[in-house]
């Protein structure tokens, strides 16, 4: 199986924070009950430990949040902090939503890696939606499951590949991946594409596995917030493959 480059998965995840203007202090929350194998302290293939260290070593301040992310709203240098929400386990609260809505109006960043769903909670407050579903594409490696995205953006120009992605829907901010136009969305999970008997809304066309909000949406304030449809480009398994993307 052709294997994509820990370099790779490190200079997309970095640009992605230099995207977001981080300067020190970052907060890490995976399953918000620490139940989930994808988890900062978890040491396994799906876990996110070696993400989280690496953090650490490369001078970053990283905490990693075993509650919940109310307690946010009262982060003393929010303009100086990003929360990392990487495939939660159940839809946000209220009370956390309204944590977070209040973090981002004080110039908070927020990284959300999801395909689940369950983020849509946070994620409708800035136009973007996850869409439930597999997302497949013409380009793969080794399985129809491991797709590859071509990136072209200023910042960034190279090649991701995305374990089981889903898929992206927006009104506001801008689009960091897309797929090509032969992507579609196995709406009703049989891994078969059947739109054209069934109807079931799979019909091929372009798709989003990445957006950014827009700056000028003054509604959510100074902050910044990067949405993506799939939390395995943070696992130990996909960042410790070896060799690079071709």
């Amino acid at each position: 199986m052709r294997r994509i480059g820990a370099s790779t998965i490190w200079k997309w995840t970095f640009l992605l924070m230099f995207l977001l203007f981080i300067s020190t202090e970052i907060y890490v929350v995976t399953s918000m009950e620490d139940e989930g194998e994808l988890s900062s302290l978890e040491n396994g293939w799906a876990g996110a430990s070696a993400f989280s260290d690496e953090l650490s070593r490369r001078g970053f301040d990283v905490r990693s949040l075993l509650t919940t992310p109310s307690l946010l709203h009262e982060e003393e240098d929010p303009g100086n902090t990003l929360l990392i929400s990487l495939g939660p386990q159940r839809e946000y609260s209220l009370s956390e939503l309204h944590a977070l809505r209040k973090f981002h109006s004080r110039g908070g960043r927020i990284l959300m890696a999801d395909d689940s769903g369950n983020g849509n909670g946070l994620a409708s407050r800035f136009e973007v939606n996850f869409v439930r579903g597999q997302l497949y594409d013409q380009n793969f490696v080794s399985s129809p499951d491991l797709v590859k995205f071509d990136v072209n953006q200023d910042f960034f120009d190279g090649t991701v590949l995305m374990n089981r992605p889903a898929s992206l829907s927006f009104s506001s901010g801008q689009a960091l991946i897309a797929s090509t136009t032969s992507a579609w969305v196995d709406r009703n999970g049989n891994g078969i594409n059947d739109n054209i008997s069934t109807n079931q809304g799979e019909a091929p066309g372009i798709r989003y596995l990445a957006v950014i909000s827009d700056p000028d949406f003054t509604e959510h304030g100074s902050g910044a917030a990067v949405f993506i449809a799939d939390p395995s480009l943070f696992m130990n398994g996909m960042i410790e493959l070896e060799g690079n993307m071709e």
